[in-house]
């Protein structure tokens, strides 16, 4: 699929991650406007990521004939809606039910999207091509964030919240009413198997690699000395440097085959997890994080290839995306164990290592071999 083919269904795959990457931006101002602590406004965020998931999975099953059209107009006027929802009033129970019901039309979106993706000729490239465009999305957020959070009211910021599904409404008569199977790849289609589990697993565990120091990172620029501006400049740095990931997969595509590049990702996650928690010094944070932050998105378009590879319906690769969510989800909540036991920010960095070696071996189990490649 060209660039310009793919925008209708990256623009909904846009509209899914949005939610999750303005998080950051939204738990301080949530927690001032309805009255409720930090970590309050954490579960709540941590509830909006679960139903993104259970959306997603629970959807899965019918991606082989649901229309992406229609559930894209669906997931759309849910995410509105939970965003009107949330700032409808400063009340606890606005906020849960409107985030709720944003997860729910985030995962549908992602879900839909996804598939439609899968189904494509070459998804590794298209997969590539929409994660430039989410990382491009964030960099607009972050230079936005001084103008954005300058209100402190998170009311105003889900009305703005609101506003970005929007821009995707063009985008939905281009989607097709029924699902559309790129011909070579029609007669792949089949019953699941273990393997559609494996690769689930290896994108939660992939995801829990990358994001189990991430909610650390904080302290741990400051335990070795950097001011607020000094680590607010490394995640910038690292942020950009994320863009070299999906560009260098759209480039290379699956020319070796998919087992290399998630050799090279696995293998990159891993160091950079272990380097971004046992620095010493800003050069060696600033390293770990551009590392790891390039490795999940240099990898993840070959995991959700590799899933569309196993499902050519692109079952796996929706199901997918809302495991990358429990793995998300459950990074924090391991790390913060492990950290509790040891007391040692290290130790987040040998459970990235080890979560990104069970990922490789789950991958080992599935991937294709080069000379099968396209």
């Amino acid at each position: 699929m060209k660039p310009a083919a793919l925008w209708p269904v990256g623009a909904v795959f846009l509209c899914a991650e949005a939610g999750g990457y303005l998080m950051p931006l939204l738990l301080g101002p949530v927690a001032a406007t309805y009255g409720i602590g930090e970590g309050a406004a954490g579960m709540v965020m941590a509830l909006q990521l679960g139903a993104f998931a259970v959306a997603a999975i629970s959807l899965s099953p019918w991606l082989a004939s649901f229309s992406p059209r229609r559930g894209a107009a669906l997931a759309i006027a849910m995410i509105v809606a939970g965003d009107l929802l949330s700032a409808a009033q400063p009340a606890v129970w606005s906020l849960v039910a409107g985030r709720v019901l944003a997860g729910l039309g985030e995962g549908i979106a992602a879900a839909v999207a996804t598939a439609a993706i899968a189904r494509t000729a070459d998804p590794d490239r298209a997969f590539a091509r929409v994660f430039i465009a989410v990382v491009l999305m964030t960099l607009v957020f972050f230079l936005l964030l001084p103008g954005v959070m300058a209100g402190q009211d998170a009311r105003l910021l889900f009305l703005g919240m609101a506003a970005l599904p929007l821009l995707a409404l063009p985008a939905i008569p281009l989607l097709s009413d029924t699902v559309e199977l790129a011909p070579q790849r029609a007669a792949a289609a089949g019953p699941l198997s273990l393997r559609a589990a494996a690769v689930c697993a290896a994108i939660a565990l992939f995801s829990v690699s990358a994001n189990s120091y991430w909610v650390y990172l904080e302290r741990i620029a400051t335990s070795i000395g950097m001011t607020p501006a000094a680590y607010g400049q490394a995640f910038a740095i690292g942020s950009v440097c994320a863009l070299l990931g999906p560009v260098a997969a759209e480039r290379l595509g699956t020319r070796l085959g998919r087992l290399p590049p998630l050799v090279i990702a696995c293998l990159m996650l891993a160091f950079g997890g272990w380097l971004a928690t046992h620095a010493t010094a800003p050069t060696a944070l600033v390293v770990g994080i551009t590392v790891s932050s390039a490795a999940l998105l240099f990898g993840m378009p070959y995991l959700l290839g590799l899933a569309a590879e196993v499902d050519p319906t692109g079952r796996v690769a929706g199901a997918g995306r809302g495991f990358n969510n429990i793995g998300s989800a459950l990074a924090p909540a391991l790390a913060g164990a492990v950290l509790g036991l040891t007391g040692a920010y290290t130790s987040i960095g040998w459970t990235s290592v080890v979560a990104a070696a069970a990922a490789f071996g789950l991958v080992l189990l599935v991937a294709r071999r080069p000379s099968d490649a396209r």
